[in-house]
């Protein structure tokens, strides 16, 4: 797990629900005063707050590994973006995409040529994307964690593996993705911007969305294997991943991407993500933090059973 040496320390205070209120009086898996039972903490865990079990808990620091988890955590798991671009008088124009990631980290967007938005990057490719988290318990929807990506869109170099991973997240593109008008774009990550809440708010640099260069060639040659051997071998470990790790609800959940830092899954309507305890560069690196996690997540069910 990522520790700063801020929260090794720290005592935990957990909110379950509006109907009850659990604290946690040891750090890091503790017994809960109110019910009896060890709730662990996972602390790679993007959520905020994020399930373990049946409890709600509220992560106890907000730092710069945390704030750059977070926002990997919006980029990936989103349908779709905001995407801000320049028209031809220099004024702002706002509009809507589907979005997917590349094994780097990177957006990738399936655009039109007769949207309106093209033509504007076709002029100045300077761009912007906002993701934005799912509406929560709150009515208030400036409690929703956003980030905001500032860079470039740019050609897409290779087109078959970003038309691969982009159809995973969105299925029913393969009715037009290939389309004389449509294209791929990847959009050149050179800043954010992440808001996590009220005073949780931080730039962050490229490298903090954007896997680590060295580890990117590896990954990327078993990222459609490794998905495909997930979903017709290991069923059980994407479901506890994602639901006792990730807070996702009970169901069917598959395997859609892999990358150096994490795991994407989908249940058909939503995605989630889980990153692993350190980046992985090849086959064996990926097998073994794979196994950790889903091992982890099952020792978290069973301390929330």
């Amino acid at each position: 797990m990522l520790r700063s040496s801020s929260t090794k320390a720290m005592v935990v205070m957990v909110l379950v629900s509006r109907r009850s209120a659990h604290t946690v009086s040891r750090k890091w898996g503790a017994l809960c005063e109110k019910c009896g039972k060890r709730h662990d903490i996972d602390s790679r865990s993007p959520i905020l707050p994020f399930l373990t079990g049946a409890h709600t808990v509220n992560r106890p620091a907000f730092d710069a590994a945390i704030a750059a988890q977070l926002a990997r955590n919006l980029v990936h798991t989103a349908q779709d973006a905001a995407f801000g671009t320049l028209d031809a008088s220099g004024a702002p124009n706002v509009s809507h995409v589907a979005v997917a990631t590349l094994v780097d980290g990177s957006p990738v967007l399936l655009i039109s040529d007769l949207a309106v938005h093209t033509q504007n990057v076709k002029r100045d490719n300077r761009a912007s994307l906002l993701f934005v988290a799912a509406e929560g318990e709150s009515a208030d929807t400036n409690t929703r964690a956003r980030v905001t990506l500032n860079g470039r869109l740019v050609p897409l170099e290779d087109v078959a593996a970003g038309r691969d991973r982009f159809l995973r997240r969105h299925k029913d593109a393969a009715g037009y993705i290939d389309f004389a008008d449509f294209r791929l774009m990847r959009f050149v990550v050179e800043g954010a911007h992440l808001v996590a809440g009220f005073g949780r708010i931080t730039d962050l640099s490229p490298e903090a969305i954007l896997a680590p260069a060295d580890m990117v060639a590896g990954l990327a040659k078993m990222d459609a294997g490794g998905c495909a051997h997930m979903n017709e071998d290991h069923l059980d470990a994407l479901e506890v991943m994602a639901v006792a790790i990730a807070g996702g609800p009970a169901g069917h959940w598959t395997a859609v991407a892999l990358d150096p830092q994490g795991i994407d899954m989908t249940d058909g309507t939503r995605t989630v993500r889980v990153e692993y305890d350190a980046p992985v560069a090849d086959g064996l690196g990926l097998r073994t933090a794979l196994k950790t996690l889903a091992d982890r997540g099952r020792a978290m069910r069973q301390s929330a059973a």
